[in-house]
């Protein structure tokens, strides 16, 4: 029965050691559908429940609160995305019991690819400006020179810097790994060293580089740059996942991308190039490029329409 299958499923992923912010997003799909499909039966399951699965999120009127109220409209994000992500969970559950291939690409949610937002050189110059400590000038720090995810640097050891370099590692004594348990080394500078090699002496003896008040890994970390984007004012995205995407950019204009995808922990180079802003259009060395580029261009053009005269004559 269908009801049998996302138990087993479920069951698996915990087995399977898979992350639980990955497993609790399949949890939400798989559940809407189950509440959409009337069938009781795996197999009976067909390419029209899917796209009935897809009219029934649309028609889903907006969430209620613990308190009752009715949440408002998020003022970022693009429904369509969401309800792309929820199908194609919900296929990835139906494939891992051999149900493959009900929807053509053609056929999944449309929605329109954003531009890539990250910090430019003045908005990273106000957040700094805006931190009001050194807590919250280090946590900016960590986060824009490391391009790491939020539970990375939540789990992240002062033993776990060596030689320059963060060792990215699975940690089974705080039940956690990277994800895809894409084990890494990024390099770092030598000030953003020097800054932990001094966290470590002041904290007297702690392993991690971000305790909670616990003494365990601080997964709000967001709450700090939250804060710092509050303070800073403007139109800022307060979001740690801004950051990985101005340490890509950044990197994207000095290096390979296949390093920017190990740096960033990627499996898939097409997730990477998701990552990479465009530069300033506006700016004078856009402009600059696109005189030359039109420029050398015009001399291409004069000195062939030359050769071609000349040997006519």
């Amino acid at each position: 029965s269908i009801d049998d299958a996302v138990e087993q499923y479920f069951k698996n992923l915990h087995s399977q050691g898979k992350d639980p912010k990955t497993i609790r997003a399949y949890k939400v799909a798989v559940e809407e559908f189950r509440k959409s499909c009337t069938k009781e039966f795996l197999h009976e399951i067909s390419k029209q429940d899917l796209i009935d699965f897809m009219g029934w999120l649309r028609k889903q009127p907006p969430k209620l609160r613990k308190n009752g109220t009715l949440r408002k409209p998020r003022r970022s994000g693009d429904p369509n995305r969401t309800y792309f992500n929820k199908v194609n969970n919900v296929v990835i559950f139906l494939s891992a019991h051999g149900i493959n291939r009900l929807l053509k690409k053609s056929e999944y949610p449309k929605f329109a690819e954003k531009p890539v937002v990250y910090y430019d050189a003045e908005q990273v110059k106000a957040l700094y400006a805006a931190a009001k400590d050194d807590e919250e000038r280090f946590t900016l720090d960590y986060f824009l020179k490391t391009g790491v995810r939020d539970g990375e640097a939540g789990h992240a050891e002062y033993g776990d810097v060596k030689g320059g370099f963060l060792n990215i590692v699975d940690k089974p004594h705080l039940n956690w790994h990277p994800k895809h348990w894409h084990i890494r080394r990024i390099p770092i500078p030598q000030d953003l060293v020097a800054a932990i090699a001094e966290r470590q002496r002041q904290n007297l003896g702690g392993k991690l580089i971000f305790p909670n008040g616990a003494g365990n890994p601080d997964e709000h970390l967001l709450r700090i740059v939250q804060r710092v984007a509050k303070n800073a004012g403007g139109t800022f995205h307060a979001d740690l996942h801004t950051f990985r995407r101005t340490y890509a950019t950044l990197f994207s204009g000095v290096t390979k991308i296949q390093t920017v995808q190990y740096l960033l922990g990627h499996k898939d180079i097409k997730t990477t190039m998701r990552y990479l802003g465009i530069a300033d259009l506006n700016s004078p060395e856009t402009r600059a490029a696109v005189e030359k580029t039109f420029s050398d261009f015009k001399t291409a053009q004069i000195a062939t329409a030359s050769v071609t005269t000349a040997a006519v004559m």
